[in-house]
């Protein structure tokens, strides 16, 4: 005798899978968002330092 029907297991199959694209799709949303805080904290320290006069400007370096 089966625990679960062969209906059931299709549905939670699916759901299983559902449930995969949206924690991948977080996932790639966590990354993109961590890249543009890791890119806003870059320009707010170039711009502190900058500010306090300890990094030359950019376009000094070259």
């Amino acid at each position: 005798m089966s625990l679960i029907s062969p209906d059931d297991l299709i549905r939670l199959q699916a759901e299983h899978t559902e449930m995969n694209e949206r924690i991948v799709a977080i996932e790639a949303e966590l990354i993109s968002l961590k890249k543009n805080v890791m890119v806003e904290l870059s320009d707010t320290l170039a711009q502190s330092l900058l500010a306090l006069d300890l990094m030359p400007p950019v376009n000094a370096i070259h």
